[in-house]
C-alpha cells in the first residue's frame, strides 16, 4: 500500500480529508482512512460520506487502542484509535 492511500484525520476540517479521500480513490482505487482519540467521530463520518460516492464499496474496519505517554505529565495513557479501508469505483457524475 503506498503512502498515497493514506489519509490521517485530525482537527481539519471535513471537507479537506473527504476532497483527500476523494482524490485517493481517484488516483489507486481505495482510502485508508487513520483517526486517534476524538477523532475518531470525523473519521467515521468521512467513510460514511465517501461510501456514498462508491460504486459496491468494500469496507474494513480494524479499532484498536495504543499507548500514549504525556510529555508534559510522563504519564501513560491508552488512546483509541480506528482505521477504515474503503476499496471500490467512484460513481460517474450524470
Amino acid at each position: 500500500m503506498t503512502n498515497d492511500e493514506n489519509v490521517y484525520i485530525g482537527n481539519g476540517s471535513l471537507p479537506s480529508y473527504i476532497t483527500a479521500g476523494l482524490w485517493s480513490i481517484s488516483k489507486t482505487g481505495r482510502v485508508k482512512l487513520y483517526g486517534r482519540g476524538t477523532n475518531i467521530k470525523t473519521t467515521v463520518d468521512v467513510s460514511e460520506i465517501l461510501k456514498r460516492q462508491l460504486v459496491n464499496p468494500y469496507e474494513e474496519i480494524h479499532i484498536n487502542s495504543e499507548e500514549f505517554t504525556d510529555k508534559s505529565t510522563g504519564k501513560v495513557r491508552n488512546v483509541s484509535t480506528i482505521e477504515i479501508l474503503l476499496e471500490g469505483n467512484k460513481k460517474e457524475e450524470k
